[in-house]
């Protein structure tokens, strides 16, 4: 079968190759698994993170091996349990829980356990897309308890989480919603009352905030530094007063785990603000770590929302990718870009929205 390889870590033009004549995945007897014919595979920050060996404390996968793992795809073999949720010829969309790897490729083994059935006015792209950033979305504003009236900033209100989360808080009912973007258009026609240009303006010193503070941050972009603006500002209401801090970016957007006595710091930061903010709730927000992953719940929470057409999925302009060396290859570049960066010919902006490769039409 087509599929591209991650050869070693690195950048993408150096690490992935393409093949044409990789072994197609078989079902083994007992696996309670489908093989499905993919149709998209979209990409996210970890997939990224993986390729470039960043995380490789945590996320080490033998070489060669095939990136990604959200997609969508159409159900070719079943095997035993697997055969009570699914059916040969049933279009799928799946999503994974540690090991994101497989999905580049014409086809792809899939855990019922992780899976759901696609609905017929969501397109396969479009399925792909919603496949796991909009459950950590959906899952980020439970965290944080948005509810009617609230007042909420979404940092990173553009990318694939954050441009989800702005959808959910208002159908929440939250009275007002910000978020951080370069994007002005794409943001407003997602429903956002105020769109703050951050290479222009620092949120933490709008006026608007300082004398009517917010009631909830989900920060999907800026990590520590966005929290040591929140409690040093002013901007949003203390834990007394119902201030609710949601990280998704715990420390650092371009996180490194390299060695031990990184992650022992990423933790050991972590649980610190998780208890120093229960003490000292009287003077500064309450920080709700988000650390749930996506489930078939979430998943098929998401899917019913785009299906009754509640839920905007949103694609970066360059999006779908062809199925070519390059085409991935500068779908991983789009990826790798930060928003954090200054705004220079050499850091553009990174996406708008999710990124997706379109395997098969």
């Amino acid at each position: 079968m087509k599929c591209i390889l991650a050869k070693s870590f690195g950048q993408p033009e150096e690490a992935l190759a393409i093949s044409d004549e990789y072994p197609r995945p078989r079902l083994e007897p007992g696996s309670a698994k489908a093989l499905v014919k993919v149709h998209a595979c979209s990409l996210s920050p970890g997939d990224w993170r993986t390729l470039s060996g960043s995380v490789d404390l945590v996320r080490k996968p033998p070489f060669p091996y095939i990136p990604c793992y959200d997609i969508c795809g159409t159900v070719e073999e079943v095997d035993g349990a697997a055969a009570n949720k699914f059916k040969v010829g049933d279009v799928v969309v799946a999503t994974w829980d540690f090991a994101a790897l497989g999905g580049l490729a014409e086809y792809a083994l899939v855990d019922p356990s992780m899976a759901v059935l696609k609905p017929r006015n969501v397109t396969h792209v479009e399925a792909a897309a919603l496949a796991n950033s909009a459950s950590h979305a959906l899952l980020s504003v439970q965290a944080a308890d948005v509810k009617s009236g609230d007042r909420v900033l979404v940092l990173g209100g553009s990318g694939a989480v954050g441009t989800v989360a702005v959808q959910l808080a208002k159908k929440r009912g939250a009275s007002f919603v910000a978020c951080t973007s370069t994007d002005h258009a794409l943001a407003r026609t997602l429903g956002v009352d105020q769109v703050i240009n951050y290479r222009k303006q620092a949120w933490w010193k709008d006026s608007g905030f300082v004398a009517k503070p917010l009631d909830v941050i989900i920060d999907c972009a800026e990590g520590l530094p966005a929290w040591q603006h929140a409690i040093g500002s002013g901007v949003l209401k203390s834990g007394a007063k119902g201030g609710r801090f949601l990280a998704l970016t715990m420390a650092n957007p371009n996180q490194h785990f390299k060695k031990w006595w990184q992650m022992v710091g990423w933790i050991s930061g972590v649980l610190w603000r998780l208890v120093w903010t229960r003490v000292a709730f009287l003077f500064v927000p309450k920080f709700v770590p988000k650390l749930s992953s996506a489930t078939t719940e979430t998943l098929s929470e998401i899917l019913a929302l785009a299906e009754a057409g509640e839920l905007k999925t949103v694609l970066d302009p360059s999006s779908p990718f062809p199925f070519t060396l390059q085409g991935v290859i500068s779908a991983f570049q789009l990826q790798a870009k930060t928003h954090s960066q200054p705004e220079s010919d050499e850091h553009p902006a990174g996406p708008h929205g999710k990124i997706v490769v379109q395997i098969c039409s």
